[in-house]
């Protein structure tokens, strides 16, 4: 998953010794399956269909960090939001294709370390587990819905290696 933030830090943001920011967060991540589906048979033709989803989560996060070191922090954070997901059917004549799309809740805790490399710049890198609420996807032509729906996952656990730049 890809993702920008912006938000504010402010030193005078505090929380038991712990200083705090809050952020709004975008990604983007995309998955793609093949099914086979017995119920879209032609004249004894069988036809596989090609799935594309992309997955854009939009979240308000809040975010706790506090000094190890003089330039390693260690942070800990949550967030809410929503989800849109997009699907992309294809398959072979005689079905073409279909899309939908929809909103669903999501929501994530992250924690890790960051390093300041200087006053404006670090990196950090941490682990995240996010949740995203069932789909429900308009399904046009014989595709069982829930082979669609089984491209994402309702949790998922991360790595995340970044950057962070502080105007």
């Amino acid at each position: 998953m890809y993702n920008i933030h912006l938000g504010a830090t402010n030193s005078c943001w505090k929380f038991s010794g712990w200083d705090v920011a809050m952020f709004g967060e975008i990604g983007y991540a995309s998955t793609d399956g093949s099914f086979y589906d017995p119920y879209l048979t032609f004249t004894n033709n069988f036809y596989d269909i090609d799935v594309d989803v992309d997955i854009i989560p939009v979240t308000f996060n809040v975010k706790l960090e506090r000094a190890l070191s003089s330039n390693l922090n260690g942070y800990i954070g949550a967030g809410i939001g929503g989800a849109y997901i997009s699907y992309d059917a294809s398959s072979q004549d005689p079905f073409g294709d279909d899309s939908d799309s929809t909103w669903v809740f999501t929501g994530q805790v992250f924690a890790g370390l960051s390093y300041k490399v200087n006053p404006a710049f670090e990196i950090y890198g941490g682990a995240r587990w996010i949740y995203y609420a069932d789909p429900s996807f308009d399904v046009d032509f014989g595709i069982d819905p829930q082979n669609v729906d089984s491209l994402v996952e309702d949790s998922d656990f991360l790595i995340e290696l970044g950057a962070r730049y502080q105007f």
